[in-house]
């Protein structure tokens, strides 16, 4: 049987939504440094692991969802991540336009933390007023990342790869995954960076000042984030009545509950569905295709050497609402077939491990995008001859 985890190291893991931007903002040691997710490549099919979680944000929040750091220079920590394990997209509202505020079901106008209950107001009291606001933030910050990048750029020191508008390219990019949330707390790290101004140190801009209480306070901020721009877009689109407050609970704890090794990635599935939902599945928020990946992360991630492969397969087959019912005793006969066993467990440890999947109407399948043909071939081939190719 194909081990990809023998055949691959596995480097961390990462939230998210990449967006490969040169970071800006003081060199890497000041914020957080972009986490290398587990990627590789399949040898003999030619299948590349998708890059995806990208970096935690410059204030070292560990489920920011993989917005661009913005806490360093192209030389000295803001290079995004390559290879990493996932494939979340990157979200919301863009550098200087935003997203409007909510209309007053939970978000956030003035981009605080948390946010108020579904039926709640935003700051100033209707869904205009919020838009504005949050514009008026988002248009601060990228007027301090502006500054930032200017007193970087002004010395000798300056990375000769990038230039002024990159940098504040990359550091407006954060508020993309920010949504209506903490932007006051970013806006004031920022500018805090700038009024500090830079030096040269080691032949690389480097902040004077720390801001190491705005840094706390942005890092607290964006807790769940994820989380938090789930229950936002639950009560946005009305799926239940359940308050803010009870919906960040339940979305939380779920993390625990799947798993306290791959709870972090659970929240790369919440912020995709921020992002990607337009409806709902009953009393809930739908798990949208273009989120199919960062279920099978967490599916990956729940397989174990002494349980094997079925659990994640199915807990992912149960999330996408793929079925079929059965799923469980269905994969584990499979598994324990004495003659194409090894071959069905190789499958579905390409199909996990790659992201190579999709619901279909015969349940979870592999999504035929190649990365795993070899390994469906030789299950197809022990299992129904040249003939063709079973589904799984």
């Amino acid at each position: 049987m194909n081990d990809f985890r023998g055949r691959w190291s596995r480097v961390g893991f990462s939230l998210a939504l990449a967006l490969a931007g040169v970071a800006c903002g003081g060199s890497g040691d000041d914020g957080g440094a972009p986490v290398a997710g587990s990627g590789g490549t399949k040898s003999g099919s030619g299948g590349t692991k998708n890059g995806s979680g990208g970096t935690q944000p410059d204030a070292g929040a560990p489920d920011m969802g993989g917005s661009t750091a913005s806490g360093g220079t192209t030389s000295s920590g803001g290079d995004g991540a390559t290879g990493a394990k996932g494939g979340t997209t990157a979200a919301g509202g863009t550098a200087t336009g935003g997203k409007g505020g909510t209309g007053g079901k939970g978000g956030t106008a003035s981009g605080g933390k948390g946010g108020g209950g579904a039926g709640g107001s935003v700051t100033g009291g209707s869904g205009e007023a919020g838009a504005t606001a949050t514009n008026d933030l988002l248009d601060a910050i990228g007027a301090a990342c502006k500054e930032d990048c200017d007193q970087q750029f002004a010395l000798d020191c300056a990375p000769a790869s990038s230039n002024t508008l990159t940098c504040q390219l990359s550091c407006a990019s954060t508020t993309t995954q920010l949504g209506d949330f903490c932007l006051e707390e970013y806006r004031d790290y920022v500018q805090c960076r700038a009024d500090g101004g830079y030096d040269c140190v080691s032949g690389n801009p480097y902040q004077r000042s720390t801001c190491a209480a705005q840094q706390v306070a942005f890092s607290e901020c964006t807790q769940h984030i994820g989380c938090k721009r789930f229950c936002e877009k639950t009560a946005e689109l009305g799926c239940n009545d359940e308050s803010f407050d009870s919906c960040l609970a339940d979305c939380t704890s779920e993390n625990s509950t799947v798993s306290t090794t791959c709870g972090y990635e659970t929240e790369a599935i919440a912020s995709c569905q921020a992002v990607y939902a337009k409806a709902c599945n009953g009393d809930a928020l739908e798990v949208p295709a273009s989120c199919t990946s960062s279920v099978l992360n967490v599916a990956d991630c729940l397989n174990g050497s002494s349980t094997g492969y079925c659990p994640g397969w199915c807990w992912a087959s149960d999330k996408l609402g793929c079925g079929p019912a059965d799923c469980a005793s269905d994969c584990a006969a499979k598994t324990t077939d004495a003659t194409c066993g090894s071959t069905w467990s190789s499958l579905l440890d390409c199909v996990l491990f790659f992201g190579d999947g999709m619901c279909s109407a015969d349940g979870l399948t592999i999504s035929g995008n190649g990365v795993c043909d070899s390994e469906q071939s030789q299950y197809a081939t022990c299992v129904m001859g040249e003939a063709g190719a079973p589904p799984i």
